[in-house]
């Protein structure tokens, strides 16, 4: 059945309800939804649980006005005096503004202020109500919010809990709950096996391996995931004590579960592997460990990946194990039999095809300026500003930085400008707010972004420089050195515009916007080519008067 189906025709109004009827074996269908998902842009959308899951994880929780926290106040008075009508408008209101996630600490602080003066069952009847009656999406975590505070529930309330947190959207805040019960980790597990989106990224983080299944299950299933293998691997890695398995030999399944968490741990935002303890043991040891297997091109794909990280961090005797198998003749013999079939693998091996590592790096900077640009409610953005820039001028480590200009800024600069033109189009005169930066130092720059450029330099053909390399590389070399490093400017450039046309011709930007607004890419000073690159990103609607601005001519 549709996806929307249910959630339009089923006539049971309330969420508890709805998600009850649609479970099939314990776990609801892959296809349930039971909201139009919200958008991000253009066809993009957010999954079940997403929008917490990445305010927790990475955008970080807003922070509320004094206003804002009255309202609360008012919020949770109304609920406690019995005006539950009043008091679910106004949790309503709050969530539509700052999530229930943003919003969850203040509504357990007003109630421990003003625990005093609130009738605790009555507040405890509306947030059971919330839970297994409400029908508006943000009710039951509202009201699981508030139950956290009450201890152990009833069966029957446990049951709607249960049922809630089958959903990913729910399962933050029934987990929330959960890790207060007896048996918790018990509960956790059971319904970690049940999610497989964002809940279970939750759950996986938070819960307590404490025993022998959990620490089991956590190694061959924790990363599998709808949403992304790093965002829970670092946890998969050290709660399942997956050094045991790398020092005391693998079966094959054990094998491929903790390539998998490897793999995980080197290609994400939490991707800084110098806090998980043994990760350069680890490399060498599952390298040691790949020579007793048979393995498939998935794996070997893996290898791969975690040789080209280990190559990008600098991290020493890693090459002779794993180049020894990636250039093996039986990986060679699998790539030629997987390329025969239109399969292939990122490698550096002279068969290889290095497309997907392009892709990588153009898809992952393009998803994050698309999640950074749907949050943009300025209506004074005229332009937005690709800034390409580097790490300690090292072109090796290339950085663009998003940002915007507004009409307001044009005209607070218009003064100190030379003419108006100037102010419109002068970087300098611009907000140069950094709104995302992607790329930098892999070992000073937070984040995954600098593995993925340094994995897509090597991919289009040219070496990687430190700073301090290219300060004592020898006459003969430098040469080369810096042409090729022009060479990578060049094809970041490229790469940027490629985003920029696939951002306008989806029709991102003008659903995010409201409209049509040029990204430029650009260096600080508008170097020679600038018009022409942003011709070809921005077509007709570039403005000309940008462009004239570049030749000098306003």
């Amino acid at each position: 059945m549709p996806w929307s189906v249910y959630a339009l025709e089923h006539a049971d109004p309330s969420v508890y309800g709805r998600i009850s009827e649609c479970v099939v074996d314990d776990e609801l269908p892959s296809y349930f939804r039971m909201w139009d998902q919200d958008r991000i842009g253009g066809n993009v959308f957010y999954d079940d649980g997403a929008r917490d899951g990445l305010a927790l994880h990475l955008f970080g929780l807003p922070t509320l006005s004094q206003e804002a926290k009255e309202r609360v106040g008012a919020a949770v008075v109304a609920a406690s005096d019995g005006d539950f009508e009043n008091a679910s408008s106004l949790f309503c209101d709050l969530a539509a503004e700052y999530r229930v996630v943003g919003i969850i600490d203040e509504i357990q602080a007003q109630i421990f202020e003003r625990l005093p003066s609130l009738d605790e069952d009555v507040l405890g009847t509306f947030a059971a109500k919330c839970v297994a009656e409400a029908a508006a999406k943000p009710l039951p975590k509202v009201g699981l919010s508030i139950l956290e505070l009450y201890g152990e529930p009833s069966m029957k309330l446990k049951l709607a809990m249960r049922t809630l947190g089958l959903s990913d959207e729910y399962t933050l805040f029934v987990m929330w709950n959960m890790r207060h019960w007896k048996f918790a980790s018990t509960e956790l597990f059971n319904l970690a096996k049940k999610v497989h989106g964002w809940g279970r990224i939750h759950i996986v983080n938070e819960i307590e391996a404490d025993t022998d299944d959990i620490r089991r299950w956590l190694l061959l299933n924790g990363v599998d995931n709808r949403v992304a293998a790093f965002e829970c691997a670092a946890a998969c890695f050290v709660k399942s004590d997956a050094m045991r398995y790398l020092r005391s030999g693998m079966t094959y399944e054990e094998f491929v579960a903790v390539g998998k968490i490897l793999a995980g741990l080197v290609e994400g935002p939490k991707s800084d592997v110098s806090e998980v303890e043994g990760w350069q043991d680890a490399i060498r040891l599952y390298a040691m460990d790949a020579r007793r297997h048979e393995l498939v091109l998935e794996d070997y794909g893996r290898l791969q990946h975690l040789a080209e990280h280990a190559a990008a961090c600098g991290f020493e005797g890693f090459e002779e194990p794993l180049d020894s198998i990636l250039r093996s003749k039986e990986c060679v013999s699998c790539v030629a039999k997987a390329v025969e079939k239109g399969e292939g693998i990122e490698s550096s091996m002279p068969s290889s095809d290095f497309s997907s590592t392009e892709s990588s790096m153009r898809s992952a900077l393009e998803e994050r300026i698309k999640a950074v640009m749907a949050e943009w409610d300025d209506e004074g953005i005229y332009v937005i500003s690709l800034w390409v820039t580097s790490w300690d001028d090292n072109p090796y480590e290339p950085i663009v930085i998003l940002g915007y200009n507004t009409e307001a800024q044009v005209s607070a600069m218009t003064p100190k400008a030379s003419s108006a033109c100037e102010a419109r189009w002068n970087f300098a005169f611009w907000l140069q707010n950094e709104e995302l930066s992607f790329g930098g130092n892999l070992h000073k720059t937070p984040g995954d972004s600098p593995a993925l450029v340094a994995r897509w330099v090597r991919s289009v053909g040219f070496g990687l420089y430190t700073a301090q390399e290219l300060e004592s590389i020898s006459l003969d070399d430098a040469d080369e050195a810096i042409s090729d490093g022009e060479g990578v400017t060049e094809a970041f450039y490229e790469v940027l515009v490629d985003v920029v046309r696939d951002l306008r011709s989806s029709g991102f930007i003008r659903d995010a916007l409201g409209r049509d607004v040029p990204v430029i890419i650009h260096d600080l000073e508008y170097a020679e080519g600038i018009a022409e690159r942003n011709i070809e990103a921005n077509g007709d609607v570039l403005p000309a008067e940008f462009v004239a601005y570049c030749n000098g001519e306003c």
